[in-house]
């Protein structure tokens, strides 16, 4: 079983400041990082991380959007940018199977 700390942790170029920030943020929208990762969807680029996940009743998917402290030049220094992420600056998620 992979948990969402486990998953964010995984990211890649991520640093365990990020992870904490990003999980204190989760954990105010209902989530709890040592649950399963099942049915949590990331969608990161340098300016914004989307965390898809928990069904709500009255709009049927839980969205939360965070704004990341780091800009685009910060991404290419530190191995990001066009080279490490694509000309979009967006950073590639693989497709995971969580065992599903």
């Amino acid at each position: 079983m992979v948990t969402i700390r486990q998953a964010l942790e995984s990211v890649p170029r991520i640093t365990s400041a990020e992870v904490e920030l990003l999980l204190r943020h989760i954990r105010a929208a209902g989530f709890n990082d040592d649950e399963p990762a099942d049915g949590v969807f990331l969608d990161l680029n340098p300016a914004k991380i989307h965390v898809y996940g928990k069904l709500d009743p009255l709009d049927g998917k839980h969205q939360l959007i965070l704004q990341r402290a780091q800009s685009t030049s910060a991404a290419a220094a530190r191995g990001g940018g066009a080279e490490g992420a694509g000309a979009s600056g967006a950073v590639e998620m693989p497709d995971v199977d969580y065992g599903r």
